[in-house]
């Protein structure tokens, strides 16, 4: 088995079952803490992704020099050095950041977030325990996109799925048996992930070429790689604000309680991109291999369609079912009838606009590989200007809703647009057949198969009857979306031949 089919079904398994113990435990986090104590960890996942910033583009740099140095010998001392300047600006960073949200914490508990059933003080605490883990988390992809560049991704994805087992299910245990209570979750995920961060530092270390010395800080290693790490620190800042906004200012104009509802929704749809980071992670180094190999574009050609086409059915049939079943969805997951009707609108928006943005993940590696950011940058800034004063109008008028719609409408004009502009410089060639192939005949697939469902067999009313209900769409969605995709059916029929021999 090749390296990049082993790093993408370890991959799989090790999102795969993170995503789903994360998704699983949510009804029962709100079950023991109420829904507005998980609102504020939806608020510490928005404020992570803000603090995201100041990764500067760091960790995908680190990923990217250190495939591009794996394929030239004599880089070893060079890789180890760069690893220790990005190792103590990134745990500098970290400390920075648990010192600001520190700070922060009365003012965001008293005058920023609406909390009822929560006192004010105890979101204070829980706040303050938030900076800790976020100080000690702060690392993680430093490490993480260290060892996708080495293309140790088993180990990875062995480490992630354990720590995140660990968390889980040692957050449940002490809700249960030791204080249902908000810090207390968080001062158990705080221990977690210092434990996780460590782990993925010792296996990274562990994994680079020997060396001639110890590893040494040297910051003029920066230099060469600045213009792409100050690139992707802009490309950060614009895919920030535009996936971030929604929930920011939602924490403020809406209560904590149905911020609770629109993070529950969030979880679900962000899904979509566990199901594609596998792909970005084991496809990565590759991609940068082939683009710096004027002699392997027809192989990039091949790598990139065939990516592009089994990521659509990965995540177009799940993606259409939830859109067009949301109630139910959420009734078979939650089994709350409230939870269902006060989060069944939102998580269709969250679910449409988010899986196509995963499909969007492939054509970006393509521009990251050949350091070509400034087109999604450009995307990013005039999507901000046009969207940001709309999203601030919609989420004020129409709440979480409102939020909810701005961000799918924002990812169908990319998913429109985008493709046209990358392919006028990069495999011009494809256009259409991305158009075509990798992204219409799987979406119009999809949707025509679960709609003709929805409309003409009845909905069921037993949970049981409704989960084999959900479960037969999908399946059917899935298999004729597979027949109609050039390159998955040609790999199901090569599957099928071999189990008839």
């Amino acid at each position: 088995m090749s390296r990049v089919k082993q790093n993408i079904i370890a991959n799989y398994l090790g999102s795969g079952w993170s995503a789903a113990i994360s998704i699983l435990v949510v009804p029962v986090y709100i079950k023991l803490m109420g829904v507005e104590s998980y609102g504020l960890v939806g608020f510490f996942t928005t404020m992570q992704a803000v603090f995201g910033l100041l990764d500067m583009g760091l960790s995908i740099t680190l990923n990217r020099e250190i495939a591009r140095l794996s394929f030239q010998s004599g880089n070893e001392q060079k890789t180890h050095d760069f690893v220790r300047t990005l190792e103590v600006l990134y745990w500098a960073t970290g400390l920075l950041i648990g010192i600001c949200i520190i700070t922060l914490a009365p003012l965001i508990a008293h005058k920023w977030i609406s909390a009822k059933g929560v006192s004010s003080d105890e979101v204070e605490r829980a706040i303050i325990i938030m900076g800790l883990l976020a100080a000690f988390q702060w690392p993680t992809s430093l490490y993480s996109g260290g060892l996708q560049g080495l293309q140790r991704q088993v180990i990875l994805n062995v480490i992630t799925a354990g720590v995140v087992t660990f968390k889980t299910v040692g957050a449940i245990l002490v809700l249960w048996l030791l204080s249902r209570t908000v810090h207390a979750f968080f001062m158990w995920q705080t221990f977690a992930g210092l434990v996780g961060t460590i782990m993925l530092a010792w296996f990274l270390w562990r994994n680079l070429p020997p060396a001639g010395r110890r590893a040494s800080f040297h910051l003029e290693l920066l230099r060469p790689v600045w213009r792409f790490s100050a690139g992707m620190f802009c490309l950060a800042v614009t895919g920030v604000v535009l996936s971030q906004l929604d929930k920011i200012i939602l924490s403020r104009a809406i209560s904590l309680e149905m911020f609770g509802y629109y993070s529950l929704a969030g979880v679900a749809a962000g899904a979509f991109m566990r199901l594609a980071s596998p792909f970005v992670a084991a496809l990565f180094p590759r991609f940068v291999e082939f683009s710096n190999d004027g002699k392997k574009e027809e192989d990039l050609k091949i790598l990139y369609h065939k990516s592009c086409q089994l990521l659509a059915v990965i995540v177009l049939p799940l993606a259409v079912v939830i859109c067009l079943f949301p109630r139910e969805v959420l009734l078979v997951w939650t089994r709350s009838g409230e939870i269902a009707d006060k989060t069944a609108v939102i998580l269709c928006f969250l679910t449409f606009g988010t899986a196509l943005n995963a499909i969007m993940t492939i054509p970006g590696i393509l521009q990251g590989s050949h350091g070509w950011i400034s087109l999604a940058l450009r995307a990013n800034l005039v999507s901000g200007v046009i969207l940001v004063p709309l999203i601030i109008v919609m989420a004020i008028k129409y709440g979480a809703v409102g939020a909810s719609s701005v961000w799918a409408l924002l990812n169908v004009v990319y998913v429109i647009v985008i493709p046209y502009f990358l392919h006028c410089r990069l495999l011009v060639t494809e256009m259409w057949s991305w158009y075509k192939n990798d992204f219409m005949l799987p979406l119009a697939a999809s949707l025509l198969v679960a709609t003709l469902v929805r409309v003409i067999i009845p909905l069921p009313v037993s949970l049981l009857a409704m989960v084999c209900h959900l479960a037969f769409v999908f399946l059917l969605t899935l298999s004729v979306t597979l027949t109609v995709t050039p390159f998955p059916r040609m790999q199901m029929g090569m599957f099928l031949a071999r189990l008839v021999k």
